[in-house]
């Protein structure tokens, strides 16, 4: 099992589902939490399931617009098709009928007959980027969170807007209805919840106990409750007729994706990017049961050329070093106590440093594995790390707002509080400046002596996920939701080089040495482009993992990408073909062909741990 983005529970609670990011769905027992099927190979990450009301069927939407319908009990796919040309937000059978009805982030919405998969109407198609929608229960109308954070009720036969309601400063990111559909909640990326009367379009209540933006949210099926769930991994249940709050969990190590209640209202289940899915009492707030899985998933990667040495963070805390010579990992380092996302290397002294959700930065010994020293001083998750070219100084970046630097004896020597969440830095190759990229598409460029602000460019309101100067530090590359792009730090001229909307956002990038090269990963495909000539030079179809970390080594003949599934490939850019794959999983390499008395899910478990079965 991968990052979870959805859960759903049958109609009568005896069967739930969990969709995960590498597309898989896996069916369980509610009661027992074991695995019934798994059907895989859905090709996206599944936004969203639902359960047939009378069929041992359920179907699945895709962040890539696919639908599919599932026989869980015969345990075999019935039929996939392409449904929509961006994600699908949100599908539901039609209780009663062979209909079923889908509704996609560009606003379209379709009926479809689920047993030929052909289409039967599209009821409407606004063209709008739309991040959540929700259903009527006589499928008559819907409501939709779109992109400048308004909520719209439209009528689906004829496609009119019959109600907008505004209020949110920044992007609705869940919404949800109660059962007898005249109060609506609301919540996203400003972290307050808010109820709105849909009678009326008036609010009833907000609430700002969220410290972190909100990603699911739903109604008690009969009580005045409201349960929350924000990137934290923190869970609010809120009684709304008395105004205060019903239980606070912290529940999850990571983003809480979805959130579902179960049919009787005594339990609910919560999904995360932590791997795992928990069951929670509502009344005690005590977890009953949980669900893991295991990716030791890959989020940065840094070559040591002298040593000819991968280093790699983690998603399991810990930060692996890598011998290409050898093809195999070498260490592990544990400390952190929370996910690991950056990790840079000091090349004058042989320290590597990492940066964690646990607040801090540790920096370690590359030959010894030792720890060395630990910075502690932020308030919140490390996002970023990166040492000083020339002199022995270290520059992090957090969600707590602020950038620090460090001396060599974990000393910091200056902060500089920003108005929002710093997302990536990086140095120039003299360490004169500084680029900052943040969680509101802001780029900034600092000098390091006076921490006098430069430069500002404001880019596409989407968080900054990787931001690098280019070695002859004429230029800054950025990657910014879906678009790839450079500015020039003379004169601050943007020069776009691809854009992908609404199709996945594009993760990381890379230089190579000289310049020429910029590599960037989206989703799993890896692009290589000529930056003089805006140019694509390559272009890689990965390996079936979401990439999140490349660069380039052995003198710019080869790149290096690592992935949430835990992998590291190294590309040939003579040849252009996979030179080495590397993994390093619990059971890697065990034989399990022809071994009786496995099922089909415990054989896939031991698979995705690195078992082969020829």
């Amino acid at each position: 099992m991968n990052r979870v983005w959805s859960v759903s529970i049958n109609h009568n609670d005896q069967i739930m589902a969990i969709g995960d990011s590498n597309g898989t769905v896996h069916i369980l027992d509610a009661s027992t939490c074991e695995i019934i099927s798994v059907c895989s190979g859905l090709g996206g990450a599944v936004y969203t399931i639902d359960f047939h009301h009378d069929q041992a069927l359920i179907s699945a939407g895709t962040n890539k617009g696919d639908i599919s319908i599932w026989d869980w009990k015969k345990q075999r796919t019935i039929r996939t098709w392409k449904a929509h040309n961006k994600s699908v937000r949100a599908q539901s059978f039609i209780p009663g009928t062979n209909t079923l009805i889908s509704a996609a982030a560009d606003g379209s919405v379709k009926t479809w007959d689920f047993n030929s998969g052909k289409q039967i109407n599209e009821l409407a198609s606004r063209g709008d980027v739309t991040l959540s929608f929700i259903f009527s229960s006589n499928f008559q109308e819907i409501i939709s969170a779109d992109k400048d954070s308004a909520l719209r009720l439209w009528n689906i036969s004829s496609g009119l807007c019959l109600k907008t309601i505004t209020g949110h400063n920044g992007k609705i990111c869940c919404i949800a209805l109660n059962s007898s559909e005249d109060i609506l909640v609301s919540a996203g990326k400003d972290k307050v919840v808010r109820i709105w009367n849909l009678n009326s379009e008036r609010l009833i209540n907000s609430y700002e106990e969220h410290k972190a933006p909100v990603f699911s949210v739903k109604f008690h099926p009969f009580l005045p409750l409201i349960i929350t769930g924000d990137r934290s991994g923190s869970v609010v249940l809120w009684d709304y007729e008395k105004n205060h709050i019903f239980q606070k969990i912290q529940a999850h190590n990571d983003s809480i994706h979805s959130i579902v209640f179960s049919n009787d209202g005594k339990y609910f289940l919560s999904g995360s990017d932590d791997q795992s899915v928990k069951m929670w009492d509502v009344d005690s707030g005590l977890c009953l049961s949980t669900v893991s899985g295991y990716e030791s998933w890959l989020t940065d990667v840094a070559y040591d050329s002298s040593r000819n040495l991968l280093v790699s963070s983690c998603y399991d805390y810990s930060v692996r070093v890598w011998c290409l010579q050898q093809d195999r990992c070498i260490q592990v380092l544990d400390g952190h106590t929370h996910i690991v996302f950056d990790v840079a290397i000091n090349y004058k002294n042989g320290t590597l440093a990492s940066a964690s959700a646990d607040n801090t930065v540790r920096v370690w010994d590359i030959d010894t594995g030792e720890c060395v020293y630990i910075l502690k001083g932020h308030r919140d998750r490390v996002r970023s790390v990166v040492f000083h070219p020339n002199q022995d100084i270290l520059f992090t970046c957090s969600d707590d707002k602020t950038i620090k630097s460090w001396d060599s004896q974990g000393n910091r020597i200056y902060s500089l509080e920003g108005d929002c969440t710093f997302s990536c830095i990086d140095l120039n190759s003299d360490g004169s400046l500084l680029v900052s990229g943040d969680e509101e598409g802001k780029l900034k460029i600092w000098n390091t002596e006076t921490w006098e602000l430069i430069h500002t460019s404001n880019l596409n309101n989407r968080w900054i996920s990787s931001i690098l100067f280019s070695p002859d530090m004429q230029y800054v590359a950025f990657a910014c939701g879906e678009m790839l792009g450079t500015i020039n730090v003379e004169t601050h001229e943007k020069m776009r080089l691809d854009y992908q909307p609404d199709i996945l956002n594009i993760n990381s990038i890379a230089y190579s040495s000289n310049g020429e090269l910029l590599a960037s990963s989206c989703g799993e495909v890896v692009k290589i482009w000529n930056v003089r000539a805006r140019t694509l030079k390559y272009e890689f179809p990965g390996n079936g993992k979401y990439i999140t970390a490349l660069t380039f080594i052995n003198n710019d003949q080869a790149l290096v990408s690592t992935c949430r599934g835990g992998v590291v490939t190294v590309w040939s850019l003579i040849t252009e073909e996979r030179l080495k794959v590397l993994r390093d999983r619990p059971y890697e390499g065990m034989n399990i062909t022809g071994v009786k008395g496995l099922t089909e899910a415990e054989a896939a478990t031991l698979k995705a741990l690195g078992a082969i079965e020829h």
